[in-house]
């Protein structure tokens, strides 16, 4: 896929998020258009392409909400949606998969606090529990290749340089 079609596959996304959220057609498509024309996918996608696979992340939305949703449990096609979306951030990009996670257990501790059960964070655990297994099964040979042959300390250098290069700034915001 070329990063054209990557913009136009989160522009659609997005767009079907808002429709199934209930959002009027001409604002589902300016929230598509907005998402899929998103200055950081285009400025990140070069040289950081799993940043430009960015079309799963507004299925966060649809999870948030249901994790906050003490009515949805194990069996519902909600719940079973909610940890598939936990699957795909899993196997994107990491720093996606954290955002999707956190956000989840807080929308689920807010639920089980205002219905004063822990029933409302079966979706979030679900979601977040999925995210994890996916994660741990796409990095598994990383992992035991680390296990194995020990450390590689000049692996991942960070220079102060990249992170002014790459880091969001509230103009790209």
């Amino acid at each position: 896929m070329c990063s054209s079609d990557l913009h136009v596959l989160a522009a659609i996304t997005m767009f079907a998020v808002c429709r199934a959220g209930g959002g009027a057609r001409p604002w589902s498509f300016l929230a598509g258009l907005a998402f899929g024309l998103a200055p950081f996918l285009f400025a990140q996608s070069p040289h950081h392409v799993t940043v430009a696979w960015a079309w799963h992340v507004p299925l966060f939305i649809l999870a948030w909400r249901w994790a906050g949703d003490p009515g949805v449990g194990p069996g519902d096609r909600r719940f079973l949606a909610a940890a598939a979306i936990g699957v795909v951030a899993g196997v994107q990009n990491p720093y996606y998969s954290n955002v999707l996670c956190q956000l989840a257990l807080v929308s689920g501790a807010v639920a089980a606090w205002r219905s004063g059960s822990l029933r409302g964070l079966r979706t979030a655990g679900a979601i977040v529990g999925a995210a994890a297994a996916s994660f741990a099964l796409m990095h598994l040979d990383t992992l035991a290749y680390a296990w194995a042959h020990g450390p590689n300390p000049g692996g991942v250098i960070r220079e102060y340089k990249w992170m002014e290069i790459y880091g969001l700034k509230l103009i790209d915001l």
